[in-house]
């Protein structure tokens, strides 16, 4: 079998080359005085002492493995062209179908909670609001969102309905996975306050919503501009890619490490494509050299990340990075011997967006040259697995 790249890989040389006491009260004695009154006995009185407190159970130290620190290696890198969203499956566009009578009954409810705000406790009061900052990636919907269900007077309630609900059109990454649909409803929003009187509106709304992960609204389309409120430009730039690396690959890297006392993580993810097959064999060949006690020490040194290209798949950030990450391997064997080996080897991610960003491992090239994967990435599989 072909090694899994220069981390992986170092395992096999591994192998190769090791072989108090209580406080007594004092006593007193009686006075002996000589007077004409009769004498007055005195009587020793025990003397209260403080409890011996109890010495505290020594601190246990656990160890703990220490996360590579990742330094990020800034250059400029090229962003490919947007592939786009494709059609997804019938029986995917189904199963959003007939969820629309649950989306609509939810968003009611969260958006009746949100409206009312003013009238809800301290702890419903930060679970709404953090509820509703989760839903919503769409900046200036909420805008117009808030100014409907702002309250008109102090006495206000507010009950929001979701009417007439339907799908009009459901999106796919380009390879397969459900990402996105577009669905429209009428919202109608009840105002009770006695003070300026009730009222109610109803409101045409038609919304963009990410359905990969945790459904998401990302836009909402201006019928009076004819339309979308946000747009399809990129929703990443260089400088958020980099600001995501370096603990990707301090993740990454910390599967491959381990320390006295603190197991090696072994094979974590299931082997659905060539690459994980791989990975997964070499990451329980560390967990062999740990408990056989071959090696009692792996970790990373002087690690940098160099993002060196990003393909993106689609707007709202999916897509394949290629990252070089450099550094030193370091090994000890249980008589002590260090070893310290330099590495570079370059890797892919499949950075996915489903409400919030994932990234995850796809890809490593060997020292020939070639790719673990065999040149199929096997996306579907990593995003619906993993994702």
């Amino acid at each position: 079998m072909r090694r899994l790249g220069a981390l992986a890989a170092l395992v096999v040389l591994a192998a190769a080359c090791s072989s108090a006491a209580p406080i007594t009260p004092p006593s007193s004695s009686p006075a002996e005085t000589q007077s004409a009154t009769p004498a007055v006995e005195m009587v020793d009185k025990p003397v209260a002492t403080a409890p011996v407190p109890t010495p505290a159970p020594p601190l246990l130290s656990v160890p703990v493995l220490t996360r590579p620190v990742v330094t990020l290696d800034r250059r400029a890198f090229p962003i490919g062209p947007v592939q786009g969203f494709v059609g997804p499956s019938t029986d995917d566009t189904g199963l959003v179908a007939a969820n629309m009578p649950e989306i609509a009954r939810t968003y009611a409810d969260l958006l009746t909670k949100y409206a009312n705000l003013p009238q809800t406790g301290q702890a419903d009061l930060d679970n709404t609001r953090m509820q509703f900052e989760a839903m919503h990636a769409a900046p200036r919907y909420v805008e117009v969102l808030r100014r409907w269900l702002a309250y008109r007077s102090a006495d206000d309630h507010v009950t929001v309905e979701i009417r007439d609900i339907a799908l009009d059109r459901a999106y796919a990454k380009p390879w397969g996975r459900q990402a996105m649909i577009e669905l429209h409803f009428v919202l109608v929003d009840q105002h009770t306050g006695r003070i300026n009187g009730p009222s109610t509106e109803e409101r045409p709304v038609r919304l963009r919503m990410s359905v990969a992960g945790n459904w998401q609204i990302v836009d909402a389309f201006d019928a009076t501009a004819g339309r979308w409120l946000e747009g399809e430009s990129p929703r990443y730039s260089a400088f958020s890619l980099e600001n995501e690396v370096a603990d990707v690959v301090a993740e990454y890297l910390s599967a491959e490490s381990f320390a006295p006392g603190v197991w090696p993580s072994g094979a974590v993810r299931p082997p659905t494509t060539a690459f994980w097959k791989a990975r997964n064999d070499a990451l329980n060949e560390m967990n062999r050299l740990f408990t056989s006690g071959t090696l009692v020490d792996r970790h990373f040194e002087d690690v940098t990340a160099r993002i060196v290209r990003f393909d993106p798949a689609t707007y709202v950030g999916d897509g394949v990075l290629t990252v070089s990450v450099a550094g030193k391997l370091v090994e000890i064997a249980a008589d002590g011997t260090k070893r310290t080996v330099p590495f570079t080897q370059p890797l892919k991610f499949l950075r996915t967006y489903g409400g919030s960003v994932s990234w995850f491992a796809a890809d490593a090239q060997e020292s020939d040259g070639s790719w673990d994967s065999g040149g199929v990435l096997a996306l579907s599989e990593i995003d619906r697995t993993f994702g």
